[in-house]
């Protein structure tokens, strides 16, 4: 387990564990930028996993850095669950607006103590699918006939598809959890 890829600063600790077999450990003033890479062009989303050091909620910034010299930069911060983060949890970011470009990726420790694995791996998440929003859609495990697409405020649209001259019905499953519509 090492870095590689990645340029630290202020020594984050790499250490056994984790979803990915390895994580690093980001306390204050540290943080990691990734090499350069291009992101995909089917890219809906950036995954990775997070938990606090010992219970307790963090924040982590996700600086995003694209064009010429990686001069344009976007920042999203990402706040942890409030009660049980110390328990490894997958989050996600957009990548859509940066498909087939290349990027670095900079994660730095906000507010508590993270840590960090399985970071920067643009994934088409509904493949075949494209989405508004890669941050708001989830491949989830157990619909009627596979896995299903979850989504919130995301738009998913098919690729085209040629209807059988013979076909009289299509079927759509569709499951509304919580809220109204």
């Amino acid at each position: 387990g090492d870095l590689t890829g990645w340029t630290p600063t202020g020594s984050p600790t790499v250490l056994p564990g984790g979803p990915g077999g390895y994580y690093a450990q980001l306390g204050s003033d540290q943080r990691l930028t990734s090499s350069p890479f291009t992101v995909d062009a089917s890219a809906q989303a950036f995954l990775f996993n997070m938990a606090a050091v010992s219970g307790g909620t963090f924040q982590v910034k996700v600086k995003i850095y694209s064009g010429p010299g990686y001069a344009t930069s976007t920042t999203q911060y990402i706040t942890s669950c409030p009660s049980t983060c110390a328990s490894w949890n997958e989050y996600q970011l957009d990548a859509i607006a940066w498909r087939g470009q290349s990027v670095k990726i900079e994660i730095q420790r906000y507010i508590g103590s993270l840590k960090v694995d399985d970071f920067v791996v643009p994934t088409e998440v509904i493949p075949g699918w494209s989405a508004s929003s890669g941050e708001r859609i989830r491949r989830v495990p157990g619909g009627p006939s596979g896995a299903y697409a979850q989504t919130t405020s995301s738009s998913l649209i098919s690729a085209p598809f040629t209807v059988d001259t013979e076909a009289q019905n299509g079927q759509v499953d569709l499951k509304v959890e919580g809220g109204s519509t």
